[in-house]
């Protein structure tokens, strides 16, 4: 690479050359010598920024409701708010789950919501209990079966969950409001029903 950088100059110190379509002279074999050097520091600069980015956390794709609820267990126990959200529809995800509601889907979501449930969640989780499974509560709520210390067993509610491509993710976490669905029925006003 330096010999690329140093062609140009050491052809510009001889007297008249030519430099083809861009002319005679030592002006332009020194301008060719700034574009180059301009050209490696926007090349250095950058391979820089892209070194510094953080790297992607790879994502959790649990192939059944087992398994996710035992990934879910142990966020709970680590308190790792970030691998939570990880767990849930994300991107396409969430067109290809929820089709129309997608949405309503994304603009329910707000700042703070999964650190909220993670906390109400890991309250609800007896100490020193293991995971014993999960179970499908109503049509599509998960529920962790806990095993305490002492032999109780328990069942605690994390959310909502869904298939999607053959990977389970989580739609709402447990106890948050759940954003309104958008139906095209029209509520009644106060009063009528």
């Amino acid at each position: 690479m330096p010999m690329l950088i140093l062609m140009p100059a050491v052809w510009a110190s001889e007297t008249e050359v030519s430099w083809g379509f861009l002319g005679t002279g030592d002006a332009v074999g020194y301008l060719l010598v700034a574009l180059m050097l301009a050209m490696l520091l926007f090349v250095r600069v950058h391979r820089r920024e892209r070194s510094t980015a953080p790297p992607r956390i790879p994502r959790a794709s649990p192939r059944s409701r087992d398994e996710l609820g035992r990934l879910l267990f142990d966020i709970i126990q680590q308190g790792d708010v970030q691998a939570y959200r990880g767990l849930f529809l994300l991107g396409l995800e969430i067109q290809r789950a929820l089709g129309r509601q997608a949405d309503a889907y994304i603009h329910g979501r707000v700042p703070g919501m999964f650190e909220t449930s993670l906390d109400k969640i890991a309250a609800r989780v007896p100490s020193g209990s293991g995971f014993d499974g999960t179970v499908l509560v109503g049509r599509d709520a998960l529920g962790l079966r806990l095993l305490a210390v002492d032999g109780s067993r328990s069942t605690v509610i994390v959310g909502t969950v869904t298939e999607v491509d053959g990977i389970y993710r989580m739609v709402h976490p447990g106890f948050v409001d759940r954003p309104a669905a958008a139906s095209s029925t029209p509520r009644p006003a106060r009063g009528e029903r």
